[in-house]
């Protein structure tokens, strides 16, 4: 924090006046709640430097708030000592630490009760942390310090007073990432492969999935092994979130897409319809063909079934592994072969489908955060998902610091050519500069405008920006397809070839499922622990026969657990929720 905010701060604290600055944010400006889109902003008079100050709602002190997330890893604590960090703190007297858990230890923390002071979470634990007491109510809190998340996503608070209190009609917990999922400068999701060696290849197209997988392999036996002399893999996968490499990887094939709160629930982001991913035909079965064929192939890496998130993204960065399940996915290989045209990229299919495209009404409700009702700080733990949730909190966290990072030029938000520079370079300075924070625990999407000046909160998705952003490495990939941006090829291969994204797929039917009861829960617990059981010894099996024997042997275990039941439960209330929406709209 600023010594002469510092000083005063304190000066208003000793004379009894903290509560009487500024509220927290309450720009003036339009909500963005209709959609993700905005239209307009009330003119706003100007202040004096006093009353332009975030409160301080921490009491005058600066506090580090610790919010429990799963699977979060420690990047953002190795360099959380950042010039954002400094400007947040600055404005609102709040830092920010990351506590990760795994599975099981989040569940014993949540069974504990005795939580950090913010947690991340989603419908599945609703129930728990609202009936044991162990999330607060933030209603008494909002007009002091919640403004902005009053102004900018009035829908989001309503829907989650209404499902997600247990009747109570209060606000409990606030998703990220509302607003619309439009693609960014390059995707993310998808058929992420090494590009320089599919330029080795000749750029080839595929037809299938067979085709992919056959690309792959020769992919393979060009590079067997690293420079070092470590073996080199096309296809490698992690097992420890539980079912993700047996759904996810997939979903963006396949256009399916989880429904929130569910380990087995799916639903066709192009027509909405529900799936199980374990009944048969389902994406599970997918999956199993998928890295069955593989490992005929030779080209799957057999600790798939037995080595964790950590252990993948080591390999891809050593250059073990020929893909990634997302760019984001990739280790730090990329970073590590900036000013390169060494690393992963998405691929357009003529017959995958797209990962983008929805329209997040009311958020990525499975990364929902609530305050535990031990937190010390309530109202500087408000004051941050305010920030988060406003127009120029939101900027600064995904866009770095005005006058540092990016400037205002004639009204319009322009990145600094340094900034870019920096990003597109990537690396250690990239990650320490904490430009981008994370954006599974920001309130407003990437997409969302800002009604002041029309540009994206993050500029980074600002399209006019994009010939200023590419690296060599996207650079190329625009000169293959002859495109401006990356991603621009994706949007020219659905009009080509008919394949889709997510923009029919409709956000509100997620948010309306309910949670299981208990019975239901225990199927569907007894089913995923199952299908992962099975999984590996389809994935291993010796040949076609023996492994359609499996499926019969496994798709008979599934119905005396229960299968048919949590298919018709699910599908009856998605049958509900669609009926829901209907007067939503």
């Amino acid at each position: 924090m600023g010594r002469k905010k510092q000083q005063f701060i304190a000066l208003l604290s000793a004379a009894g006046l903290l509560l009487t600055m500024a509220a927290c944010g309450a720009s003036g400006k339009e909500p963005v709640q209709t959609g993700g889109e905005t239209e307009g902003k009330e003119t706003q008079a100007a202040q004096t430097a006093e009353t332009d100050m975030e409160k301080d709602a921490s009491g005058g002190q600066e506090v580090t708030l610790d919010i429990l997330a799963k699977n979060v890893g420690e990047s953002f604590n190795q360099y959380a000592d950042n010039h954002v960090q400094d400007k947040m703190a600055e404005d609102i007297g709040v830092r920010i630490h990351m506590v990760n858990a795994d599975n099981d230890k989040f569940n014993v923390l949540l069974a504990g009760g005795d939580l950090p002071d913010l947690v991340r979470t989603g419908p599945d634990n609703f129930e728990q942390l609202v009936a044991g007491k162990n999330v607060l109510p933030l209603d008494d809190y909002l007009e002091e310090y919640g403004k902005d998340i009053l102004a900018n996503a009035p829908d989001t608070v309503a829907f989650s007073r209404k499902y997600w209190s247990n009747g109570e009609n209060k606000l409990y917990f606030l998703p990220v990432q509302v607003g619309p999922d439009t693609a960014e400068i390059e995707h993310a999701i998808g058929p992420v492969v090494r590009w320089d060696y599919y330029k080795e290849l000749g750029y080839p197209e595929t037809n299938n999935i067979d085709e992919y997988l056959q690309m792959l392999k020769e992919m393979q036996d060009a590079h067997p092994t690293t420079e070092d002399g470590k073996k080199v893999y096309a296809i490698s996968m992690f097992a420890d979130w539980g079912n993700w490499y047996l759904v996810q990887p997939m979903s963006a094939f396949m256009g399916y897409n989880s429904i929130s709160g569910s380990t087995l629930g799916q639903y066709h982001v192009d027509t909405n319809e529900f799936a199980l991913s374990l009944d048969e035909g389902g994406l599970y079965w997918d999956s199993i063909d998928y890295y069955y064929k593989a490992n005929q192939l030779g080209i799957l890496d057999p600790d798939t079934l037995t080595q964790k998130y950590e252990d993948l993204q080591a390999k891809i960065t050593a250059g073990q592994v020929l893909t990634a399940p997302a760019t984001w996915g990739a280790g730090s290989f990329n970073k590590d072969h900036a000013g390169t045209t060494q690393g992963f990229m998405a691929l357009p299919m003529k017959w995958g489908n797209q990962w983008y495209g929805m329209d997040y009404k009311v958020g990525w409700i499975d990364k929902s955060i609530g305050i535990s009702s031990t937190c010390k700080y309530p109202e500087a733990a408000v004051a941050f998902l305010n920030y988060c949730y406003s127009y120029d909190g939101a900027r600064t966290l995904y866009s770095g610091v005005e006058g540092v990072d990016w400037d205002l030029v004639d009204g319009k938000p322009v990145m600094k050519q340094e900034t870019l520079d920096l990003q597109k370079a990537g690396g250690e300075a990239w990650q320490e500069s904490g430009i981008g924070f994370d954006v599974n625990f920001m309130g407003l999407g990437q997409n969302v405008i800002d009604p002041e000046d029309g540009k994206p909160v993050n500029l980074f998705r600002d399209e006019t920006m994009y010939p200023s952003m590419l690296n060599e490495l996207q650079k190329e990939y625009c000169d293959h397809y002859k495109v401006s941006y990356p991603s621009e090829i994706f949007e020219q291969y659905r009009e080509k070839y008919g394949v889709y994204d997510q923009s029919k797929a409709n956000s509100l039917l997620l948010a309306l499922v309910p949670t299981p009861p208990d019975d239901i829960k225990r199927m569907e617990a007894k089913l995923d622990e199952a299908s992962l059981k099975a999984a590996a010894k389809m994935i291993l099996a010796g040949s076609d026969e023996e492994l359609a024997d499996l499926k019969t042997k496994t798709m008979e275990e599934f119905r005396s657990l229960g299968i048919d039941k949590v298919h018709d439960w699910y599908a009856n209330e998605w049958d509900q929720a669609k009926e829901k929406v209907k007067t939503m709209e």
